[in-house]
């Protein structure tokens, strides 16, 4: 699995007024936004994904998990058999330790 990266170069606005509102909530909300972009590059997503990951994100702005494995637990129920180390990367972006930065890079056609 490809390593997280902490910057991301958009092709799209997330403040896009025609965007999917689920993903624009997802930009809105920091732990979100870091479940979406560690998702991301390494699965694929489904019609349902984006309201799993706002759920989980409503799971951890209520309560963080405590550590890696207890973070593996719920992205497995949410998002599918996830691994462990996946888990212990995303870990410092769930509670804050560390941030994932973007800028958008629209082409005008």
């Amino acid at each position: 699995m490809k390593k997280l990266d902490s910057h991301f170069v958009l092709p799209f606005d997330p403040e896009d007024e025609k965007l999917n509102p689920e993903v624009k909530e997802i930009f809105s909300r920091p732990i979100a936004r870091a479940i979406w972009f560690a998702y991301r590059p390494n699965h694929l997503f489904h019609q349902y994904t984006n309201g799993h990951i706002l759920a989980l994100s409503d799971t951890f702005e209520k309560k963080l998990p405590s550590d890696p494995q207890e973070l593996k637990g719920y992205l497995n129920e949410h998002l599918g058999n996830l691994s462990l180390e996946f888990a212990t990367e995303l870990f410092p972006y769930i509670t804050g330790e560390k941030e994932i930065d973007y800028e958008v890079e629209v082409k005008l056609s």
